[in-house]
């Protein structure tokens, strides 16, 4: 059974989840070309008993089914780690969907985050995707995943410190016409702007931005969100074809103090290069691109 526990020295959040040693490619093995795949249609048995489905007359559309090898333990007999397969098309990759694709997705994860927000004992609560297997894809099927957790991650307490004590959100200065950092920003449409941050953790990533302050990335209108990740994740492949990726949603924690601070954002995570001794022996980053070489090179790419 997983169990949160925190790191001697710095406080670190740590989930110890030996369940997870179990799972697909936990190791770095690879799984065979013979095996079924458990997302797809027809496998349905190889899962959990399913928390929701979608449908298209009989068949699925997409289906949301607890996590097998779980990074958290179940909550009031809820469980907190989450499967959303958002498609029954075991080759759909992002880059290749339409809007209305990108739509079913979000709004996928829309549905589950407000499942989630209200229990008793979660602070918050995390979607993420894994693209490729350097990203962590351990099973090839489009998914996404989602964690119900029971603390604020460290970095979503540090920047609600760092806005309150800035006076003003850095996210609403880097997308205003008259601030110096629009050089970073690669687009912008129906209120939600492409930038790429000032200072990223890695060679190009991407930022989805509101242009204007919202905790809460509920609050956003749905097309306009999934058509301005739709176009970053095609520049980014048609700049690197082959990288893997991840998405992570940075959003206010479900704990009410907590939220004002806070400006959503959608990191796109390009996987170009590897996390190594520098950053594990310290804590922090080296990216080897300039974020003004990057906005110019995916503004060039863009096709909103």
């Amino acid at each position: 059974m997983s169990r949160l526990v925190f790191h001697p020295l710095t406080s670190e959040p740590i989930l110890v989840a030996p369940e997870r040693s179990e799972r697909p490619g936990a190791w770095g093995q690879s799984g065979t070309a013979s095996e079924a795949c458990p997302f797809c249609p027809g496998n349905e048995e190889e899962t959990p008993p399913e928390i929701s489905r979608h449908v298209d007359g009989t068949a699925w559309r997409s289906r949301v089914v607890p996590n097998k090898y779980p990074a958290l333990a179940p909550v009031d007999g809820v469980p907190s780690h989450e499967v959303l397969i958002d498609t029954p098309d075991h080759h759909s990759p992002l880059e290749s969907r339409d809007v209305a694709g990108w739509i079913d997705m979000i709004g996928l994860w829309r549905e589950r985050v407000e499942s989630h927000a209200a229990r008793r004992g979660i602070e918050s609560v995390l979607v993420f995707r894994n693209e490729g297997r350097a990203a962590g894809q351990s099973i090839t099927h489009p998914h996404s995943q989602l964690l119900a957790l029971p603390f604020v991650p460290p970095r979503l307490e540090q920047e609600s410190r760092a806005f309150a004590s800035a006076g003003s959100c850095p996210l609403c200065a880097a997308t205003a016409s008259s601030s110096d950092a629009t050089r970073l920003v690669v687009g912008a449409r129906d209120g939600i702007a492409i930038l790429c941050p000032s200072a990223p953790r890695l060679p190009y990533e991407t930022w989805i931005v509101p242009e204007s302050h919202e905790p809460d990335w509920r609050e956003t209108k749905i097309e306009a969100m999934a058509t301005a990740v739709r176009a970053t994740v095609r520049a980014l492949r048609a700049r690197w074809p082959a990288a893997a990726f991840n998405l992570a949603l940075a959003t206010a924690p479900a704990s009410e103090p907590k939220r004002g601070a806070l400006h959503w954002h959608l990191e796109i995570l390009p996987r170009l290069t590897n996390i190594a001794g520098f950053e594990l022996a310290t804590g922090a980053w080296m990216n080897i691109v300039e974020p003004g070489r990057a906005a110019a090179e995916l503004r060039a790419l863009l096709a909103l």
